[in-house]
């Protein structure tokens, strides 16, 4: 028979919750600098390499667009029935990205193309007519394990 486990110290358990919490915060801790300025490239293949700041609360700039364009609308516009596509909301968050999320583009060939209004006007009329790219640039913009640092760091000594 084995003996039962002496139960650890207060200390010593203190010492391994803080440990294991401070292992928990690097593995999940994201680079400010990536989410809300300089942004991480994703290739979208044909589409070329977009270059992404996340879609979150420290993108102080996401957040005051949706606040002042998405919310009031979707409050006068009221209930919309299930299945239905809302192009306009559709349309108000592809400005919105195009304003407060991307901050660069390249062609599939890596050339760097100007990010000015006709971009953002070009981009608005892309994501409409191909939701299912705008949706998986939605996604890799909220997606946390993007902007973190240990990912960046990796890649970077690559």
């Amino acid at each position: 028979m084995s003996k039962p486990k002496t139960p650890a110290s207060p200390k010593v358990a203190k010492d391994l919750l803080s440990s294991f919490l401070e292992t928990l915060h690097q593995g999940f801790e994201t680079d400010t600098n990536l989410e809300t300025s300089a942004g991480v490239a994703f290739d979208y293949g044909r589409y070329g390499t977009f270059i992404l700041r996340r879609a979150v609360h420290r993108n102080h700039a996401y957040v005051k667009a949706m606040k002042e364009k998405v919310l009031p609308y979707l409050e006068a516009r009221g209930e919309v029935a299930e299945g239905e596509e809302d192009q306009r909301a559709n349309q108000l968050m592809a400005e919105i990205y195009t304003d407060t999320v991307i901050v660069g583009l390249k062609t599939a060939d890596g050339v760097s193309i100007p990010y000015n209004d006709d971009a953002k006007e070009g981009l608005v009329r892309l994501f409409l007519a191909a939701p299912d790219l705008f949706t998986k640039i939605q996604s890799d913009a909220s997606d946390a394990a993007n902007f973190r640092k240990k990912r960046t760091e990796a890649e970077a000594k690559n």
